[in-house]
């Protein structure tokens, strides 16, 4: 199913990437700490996770 939406955006042959990269992203959110959004530590998180 993921591989299909992928087709969407992309070329089949960059679909399997792209599905990867989703699973990446679930993963590194998975393992986020819970922040309150009006709080300084949400900012400070935002700041260090932006390139």
């Amino acid at each position: 199913m993921l591989l299909d939406a992928a087709r969407e955006f992309v070329d089949a042959s960059h679909a399997p990437a792209l599905v990867a990269c989703w699973d990446a992203f679930d993963e590194a959110l998975i393992w986020q700490p819970p922040v309150a959004l009006f709080t300084v530590a949400f900012s400070w998180q935002r700041t260090l996770e932006r390139p």
